[in-house]
């Protein structure tokens, strides 16, 4: 047995808690109306890849809620911004994490095949949380 500890080498970057899920168990979600609700802007996030380069971390970890836009106030939020979808605004963040030298990594929840053949060559890998697939079985 050895000492050692591993840990993920990633800066994490909830792009917005805003979801479209009410699950009972997330602490994480907040519905566009709460106070605590929010999208991060592009500068928020170059700022956070500059810091988390900075203290050696090699992965971008994008986070959200699922499907965000079914929200009309998010749909405002993202389209003020310039963008129809969260998916949209997320391929123009990967490729600014790339720029930084950090590999993307996303989880976005469910999405069409289209959104993951837009996704794919710009991420080292992408997540899926299996309660977020609305199965009746989980």
């Amino acid at each position: 047995m050895t000492d050692r500890r591993s840990y993920p080498e990633d800066v994490f970057l909830p792009i917005t808690n805003v979801c479209r899920n009410q699950c009972s168990y997330c602490g994480f979600r907040r519905d566009p109306a709460h106070p605590d609700a929010n999208l991060m802007t592009a500068s928020e996030v170059a700022k956070t890849l500059v810091a988390g380069r900075r203290a050696g971390c090699t992965e971008a970890l994008f986070t959200f809620g699922e499907m965000p836009e079914e929200h009309p106030l998010f749909r405002e939020w993202i389209g003020d911004i310039g963008y129809s979808s969260v998916i949209d605004y997320l391929i123009d963040l990967c490729e600014i994490a790339i720029e930084y030298g950090l590999l993307p990594h996303s989880n976005p929840g469910v999405m069409d095949p289209r959104d993951i053949r837009r996704l794919k060559p710009l991420n080292a890998s992408m997540g899926l949380m299996a309660g977020s697939t609305r199965s009746p079985r989980l």
